[in-house]
């Protein structure tokens, strides 16, 4: 570890945010005449796999374009559509022996590649991208280096969370946005938005669990979510105020009603959005802002600090990767690590990227986004913010699992419907974290 940490040591001050829908989509570019010479090099077909939004898919496209043109020997094929379902549809692939060679990797999906790390590239042992263009980024690759010691991807970009907010309603209701919202403000300029317009609410999610419930839970524990040791950073009366604090938000219309946004797993999509009735959600800045501008306009779009108690041990605020990129093991991996460089080292792959994978973490490619004004307003403002309020333990590894939010998410609808109290539904979440986390020491990942 020391090693690694050694490699990388300079860049975060600089470069200082699961979750969109759509449909797998697939992107195959036919295979070129074959009337080759014995000196052409051999022919080679990858396949690409990631997930995001529409902007991200089509900057992508481009980016395997310029790649295949340079290199007519290698043809690309491109696998991508939205969060939802997609890192269970790569774990079926690797058990089935059909993995891509080339993958995008969620950080909430690390802990479950564990499991198959063997048939992955580790990038401590190749000698096609420089890793000192990653220096001072060693929490980046804390994510994603198995207990082994092996590194399984390098970072895309830097990521945290933030605060979406539609211009037009905060001047509307009279709601300051130079003010970060902390727990009880969110109360108090919930009742301003009700006066205004009983139809109208403060916030929404679809993802409840993910940008309150584990927030304030963190804030309470000034722990881990999961210790490096496998025990809960928790108690369950922690759990129990947390599961509270949510149903309160609902109780007091801070948050649009659950039963409003039943399916939604795309936040420009929670009815009553594009229509000015909802004055924020939480996010991650780089791999949504995109579509928020779309949605309501570059005039309207707010990116604010996130959520939480600064002053806490444990702050929540998380700095980490948006996405890594991984690779096969195969007779292929020559051909997907020069990809792999490319789309983080290349001029024209950064003039077609931009941020799509949010801020870079490789130097060249920030100041090349910075210099080009490629950053929406308001970016860098919650990136220094998050920077100087990132303390206590933060996540680790074990913490960052999409497994996780998956029972918060089902655990807080049962308390919203009545079916279970804020007590039972923390001791049902104490008991299924702690056997699926000593599943995990169990399988030694």
């Amino acid at each position: 570890m020391k090693r690694f940490l050694k490699v990388i040591s300079a860049l975060i001050g600089l470069t200082i945010w699961m979750s969109v829908s759509g449909c797998g989509l697939n992107r195959t570019t036919p295979m070129p005449s074959e009337s080759s010479t014995a000196k052409e090099p051999k022919q080679v077909r990858m396949r690409f796999s990631w997930v995001g939004g529409d902007a991200r898919h089509q900057a992508t496209l481009k980016a395997m374009d310029a790649y295949m043109a340079r290199t007519p020997n290698v043809i690309i094929e491109g696998e991508y559509g939205g969060f939802v379902g997609w890192s269970e549809k790569l774990m079926t692939q690797f058990a089935a022996g059909t993995a891509p060679d080339v993958m995008q990797i969620d950080p909430g999906w690390v802990y479950q590649l564990y499991s198959v790390q063997d048939q992955m590239v580790d990038f401590y042992k190749q000698d096609v991208i420089d890793l000192n263009i990653f220096q001072g980024n060693e929490l980046l690759y804390e994510k994603i280096v198995s207990g082994n010691g092996k590194l399984m991807g390098v970072p895309a970009g830097v990521n945290t969370m933030c605060l979406f907010g539609n211009k037009k309603v905060f001047d509307e209701v009279g709601i300051d946005s130079s003010m970060p919202f902390t727990w009880d403000r969110l109360f108090e300029e919930a009742k301003k938005v009700h006066a205004h317009d009983s139809n109208m609410y403060l916030m929404s999610t679809p993802f409840p669990g993910r940008y309150i419930f584990g927030l304030y839970l963190l804030n309470q524990s000034g722990d881990y979510l999961i210790k490096n040791d496998y025990s809960l950073g928790f108690t369950e009366e922690q759990a129990a105020r947390s599961f509270a604090f949510v149903q309160r938000l609902y109780d007091e219309k801070v948050l649009q009603p659950l039963d409003q946004i039943i399916g939604v797993v795309n936040d420009i999509e929670m009815p009553g959005w594009i229509d000015n009735k909802i004055a924020m959600f939480p996010n991650n800045p780089g791999t949504t802002w995109s579509s928020v501008q779309k949605s309501i306009g570059k005039e309207n779009m707010l990116i604010l600090p996130p959520l939480g108690d600064v002053t806490a041990k444990n702050t929540s605020v998380m700095m980490r990767a948006s996405v890594f990129f991984g690779a096969l093991q195969s007779e292929k991996t020559p051909q997907a690590l020069d990809f792999i460089n490319f789309l983080i080292t290349d001029p024209e792959a950064h003039s077609i990227l931009g941020i799509q994978r949010s801020l870079p973490v490789n130097q060249k490619q920030f100041e090349y986004v910075t210099r080009n004004n490629l950053l929406p307003d308001g970016f860098m403002d919650v990136i220094k913010y998050c920077k100087e309020n990132k303390g206590g333990q933060g996540y680790n590894v074990l913490s960052d699992d999409v497994y996780y939010e998956t029972i918060e998410k089902e655990l807080i609808a049962k308390v919203y419907y009545g079916e279970s109290t804020p007590e039972s539904a923390a001791k049902e979440f104490v008991n299924t974290v702690e056997k699926y986390v000593a599943d995990l020491k169990a399988a030694k990942w």
